[in-house]
C-alpha cells in the first residue's frame, strides 16, 4: 500500500468508526454479509471493467441479479433464494446503507489494490454514512450526530482496543473472549470492544 492509499486507510478508520457507532446493536455478521452485497452491486452496476472484481466475485454477481428477480417474487418463492439474497432482500434501507459503508471501510483498510478503488471505496463509504445519518430522522441534528459520532477519544479508544488486539493477544480467540482481555486495558465496554474486534477480524481474514 503506498503512502496515498494510506491517507485513505488512515481517515477509512475514522469512518469505521463512525458507522460501527451508528450499527450499534446490530447483527454485525449479518451486516458483513450485506455490505459485501451492496458493494458488489455497486460495482457490477458502475464500475465493472475497472479491475476491482476478483473471479471469485462473478458467481457473486449471479445471485444479486437474482435478488432484484427476488424482489418481485412471492414470499414463499423468496424463502427458495440463498440466504445472501434474503439478507439484502429483507434489509431495511438503513442496514444497506450502514452495512456497505462498513464493508468498504474494512476492504480499503485491508485489501485495497489500487488508487482508483481506494478513491471509489472511500466515496462510497462516505455516501453510505451520510445516507444512514440522514435515515436517523428529521428529529435528529445531523452535524450534532456527525460531531458526537467523530469525538476523538472514543475514537483514538477504538484505534487503541486493535493495536492492542493485534499486537498481544491470540487471534484466534473469539471475539467476546479478547474482549474480555481487552477490558482489562481499554475502558470500553465488553459489548463494543467484542464488536470492534468482530469487525476487524473480518478486516484480515
Amino acid at each position: 500500500m503506498d503512502e496515498f492509499e494510506k491517507r485513505f486507510a488512515s481517515r477509512a478508520d475514522d469512518l469505521l468508526c463512525d458507522l460501527l457507532d451508528l450499527a450499534e446493536g446490530v447483527d454485525l455478521d449479518r451486516l458483513f454479509s450485506i455490505g459485501k452485497f451492496g458493494w458488489l452491486e455497486i460495482v457490477s452496476r458502475h464500475y465493472y471493467d475497472d479491475g476491482f472484481l476478483d473471479e471469485a466475485d462473478v458467481p457473486v454477481l449471479h445471485e444479486i441479479e437474482g435478488a432484484y428477480k427476488a424482489l418481485a417474487q412471492p414470499s414463499h418463492l423468496l424463502a427458495e433464494t440463498s440466504p445472501f439474497v434474503r439478507a439484502w432482500v429483507n434489509a431495511t434501507r438503513i442496514e444497506r446503507d450502514l452495512a456497505t459503508g462498513i464493508h468498504c471501510c474494512l476492504k480499503l483498510i485491508s485489501d485495497c489494490r489500487s488508487d482508483d478503488e481506494a478513491m471509489v471505496l472511500f466515496r462510497v463509504a462516505c455516501e453510505r454514512y451520510a445516507f444512514a445519518i440522514a435515515a436517523c430522522g428529521t428529529n435528529r441534528n445531523p452535524a450534532a450526530e456527525m460531531a458526537k459520532l467523530r469525538h476523538a477519544e472514543s475514537r483514538e479508544l477504538i484505534k487503541d482496543a486493535v493495536a492492542h488486539w493485534r499486537a498481544n493477544i491470540d487471534p484466534t480467540l473469539s471475539a467476546q473472549k479478547a474482549a474480555t482481555e481487552l477490558t482489562k486495558v481499554v475502558p470500553l465496554s465488553h459489548k463494543k470492544l467484542a464488536e470492534i474486534i468482530s469487525a476487524a477480524k473480518k478486516s484480515t481474514s
